[in-house]
């Protein structure tokens, strides 16, 4: 810890309380601009697998503006007046968003939904922007040897409040008989006032001293991360993941509502079940990561994150639901170490001098290359049209081809983690036996002020 954080443990509890708030509204923000209702809007808006693909592809494409953050965070000495004008132009782009289709209701379909494409992106653009500026000044702002713990608790309060969200969510959609075009507006309107809410705390959250790195060139700052022995393997791992990822993400909700008839309450409950789960099993995680590294929390989580992509090889319209029900509880726990690993990883092994750098590297080069699948998976689909094939008693459909090319690179991760370095890190069996109480060695207390 910091001289600083060591004399004032105070106001690194208050900071620390305000982070976690902002946190919980930044999810209520994210569950009114991102559940199933929002898929629900672009169905009827009248969206293809291209526009599907768009949708989901281009966001995680503009994570590449991860490296413009981590280039003007290096610039910088302080990151609170670039976060503010960043973060509340890009909540309240949603408005417009939500607003067209009511504003231009005879407006063709073609160019709503492209203008909708257009400002979702440059909602992304700045919001990645100054995400990277928000990374590293939490990786400042909390000690490192209880960081894992922190965004495991973190994890907690933010799942707890998704699910709350989505379950007030699930009721309004259950009880308004207004269609999803008054519904959907309805929705963002108080997400952005939530996440406004959000920014603003930062005004109370303290922003620790910063080093600018002016006398470097852009472009070694920029390959730096990837000159890194250790943290390249991290890079190569999360791009190739990330992709297999991403292939299924994009189109799960589509394919959900579209060919399953899944009902939207039910979706919206089975993701406050995930949600409720990786609640449940964040603060775990946590522990685990502060006392075995990160890379054994990866090692197990990627060998079970196959068997959801597997689950849509099973799905049909009679037993969705059904097959869902433990597979979003599974996934739930996976998905809670997953985000605890990856991020903590990032945090840990990024030195200090050009820390920005390399938290964009972890976001924007993955972003890249699995928006770019993406993209590439919804050119594929709209190609294929109504592409169908009757084998083994089933009728399987284009959907499967991008599903089963998710399950491959899924199961090569399995393998692929194994070439990730972390100094210092336990072995995945080692941790196991420390979940089943085999070791009794408990991880560092906390520090005053949490």
């Amino acid at each position: 810890m910091s001289s600083v954080d060591t004399k004032t443990p105070g106001a690194l509890k208050r900071s620390v309380k305000l982070l976690t708030l902002s946190a919980c509204m930044y999810v209520a923000y994210a569950a009114c601009i991102g559940s199933p209702v929002t898929m629900k809007f672009f169905l009827h808006l009248g969206a293809n697998d291209l526009h599907i693909a768009l949708l989901g592809g281009l966001p995680t494409v503009m994570l590449s503006m991860f490296f413009a953050g981590a280039l003007l965070a290096n610039r910088l000495t302080r990151r609170k007046p670039a976060f503010f004008w960043l973060f509340i132009p890009s909540r309240l782009l949603y408005l417009p968003v939500a607003f067209i289709p009511l504003i231009f209701p005879d407006a063709p379909t073609d160019w709503v939904l492209g203008a909708i494409i257009v400002m979702i992106s440059v909602h992304w653009a700045l919001s990645n922007t100054g995400e990277t500026l928000f990374q590293s000044w939490l990786a400042d702002l909390i000690p490192h040897r209880i960081l894992n713990r922190y965004l495991g608790g973190r994890q907690v309060w933010m799942s707890l409040t998704s699910v709350a969200s989505l379950l007030a969510i699930s009721a309004f959609v259950y009880l308004s008989d207004q269609p999803v075009t008054v519904k959907f507006p309805i929705l963002v309107t108080v997400g952005v006032a939530m996440g406004l809410a959000d920014i603003l705390l930062f005004l109370g959250i303290r922003e620790p001293p910063h080093i600018a790195v002016r006398d470097r060139h852009p472009l070694s700052l920029l390959i730096e991360p990837i000159r890194h022995r250790d943290y390249r393997t991290f890079l190569r791992f999360m791009c190739v993941w990330r992709v297999g990822l991403l292939l299924i993400g994009a189109f799960a909700y589509y394919y959900m509502l579209k060919v399953l008839h899944v009902r939207l309450v039910h979706l919206i409950l089975l993701q406050c079940l995930l949600l409720g789960v990786r609640a449940a099993s964040a603060k775990t995680w946590g522990r685990l990561a502060d006392k075995h590294g990160h890379r054994p929390i990866l090692t197990i989580c990627v060998a079970l994150k196959p068997i959801y992509a597997m689950s849509f090889f099973v799905m049909t319209p009679d037993n969705a639901v059904w097959v869902l029900l433990p597979i979003m509880m599974l996934d739930g726990v996976v998905n809670s170490g997953l985000s605890v690993a990856t991020e903590g990883y990032s945090m840990k092994m990024a030195p200090k001098e050009n820390r920005s750098m390399f938290l964009a590297a972890a976001s924007g080069l993955t972003g890249i290359c699995a928006g770019s699948a993406a993209i590439a998976a919804g050119v594929l689909l709209k190609g294929l049209g109504d592409w169908t094939i009757d084998l083994y008693g089933r009728t399987w459909t284009k959907y499967h081809l991008v599903f089963g090319a998710s399950l491959i690179i899924r199961i090569g991760c399995v393998f692929l983690i194994r070439t990730v370095r972390e100094p210092g890190r336990s072995r995945a069996r080692g941790m196991l036996a420390d979940v089943f109480g085999r070791s009794q060695e408990d991880p560092p207390p906390l520090p005053p002020g949490y």
